[in-house]
């Protein structure tokens, strides 16, 4: 037994263990216990970016890919369309709630891009006159979204530039309910507004 305990802690002394070898080839994202020396006293106003970028629950396609050409953020707060709520829309304590639905990841929003989760904007309305739309001109209902179409190796080589958007899909909008990451107050549920 003590042949083993000294192995093993000559071993420690030389190298990680395997379990930590792992972590490391699979490239899991793990925080150490104890944040480093020069990160102990920092705060998070040191590392928050000053000029926040927010997205409403529906935007347009350019919109988003105007934002992730212009921004290198990893996160974006998703906020409720004025009047609408994050309620959807449910009246509720005197009005509308108004705030943040959630997060939105900038993998997240490359992911609704790529997968082409769009919805058509006001230019299909009109579109849609006396004279019956070309066959081509049908946009096929996208399949919905699942865990797997979120997870990272599928897009980790995914440029904005290479989703070879049209100006059509330009002017569709996007939902960001569906994605966003919900909110979390300080004691664990979902925060009050009002």
């Amino acid at each position: 037994m003590a042949q083993i305990l000294a192995a093993k802690l000559v071993g420690d002394m030389f190298n990680h263990g395997i379990y930590d070898l792992h972590i490391h080839l699979k490239r899991y994202p793990v925080l150490p216990d104890q944040p480093p020396r020069d990160r102990e006293l920092m705060q998070a106003k040191d590392v928050m970016s000053r000029d926040l970028k927010t997205l409403y629950e529906k935007e347009t396609v350019a919109t988003l890919v105007q934002l992730l050409k212009r921004t290198r953020h990893h996160g974006f707060p998703v906020v409720a369309l004025p009047g609408h709520g994050s309620t959807g829309g449910v009246e509720g304590r005197g009005g509308a709630e108004e705030g943040i639905l959630g997060v939105i990841l900038r993998d997240q929003i490359l992911t609704l891009l790529a997968k082409r989760v769009f919805e058509p904007g006001p230019h299909a309305a009109a579109s849609m006159g006396q004279l019956p739309r070309p066959a081509n001109a049908v946009r096929p209902v996208p399949e919905p979204l699942t865990a797997d179409d979120f997870m990272r190796p599928w897009f980790s080589s995914v440029n904005i530039d290479d989703l070879a958007l049209t100006q059509d899909d330009l002017r569709c909008y996007v939902n960001l309910r569906c994605a966003c990451q919900l909110p979390v107050a300080p004691g664990g549920g979902r925060p009050e507004h009002g």
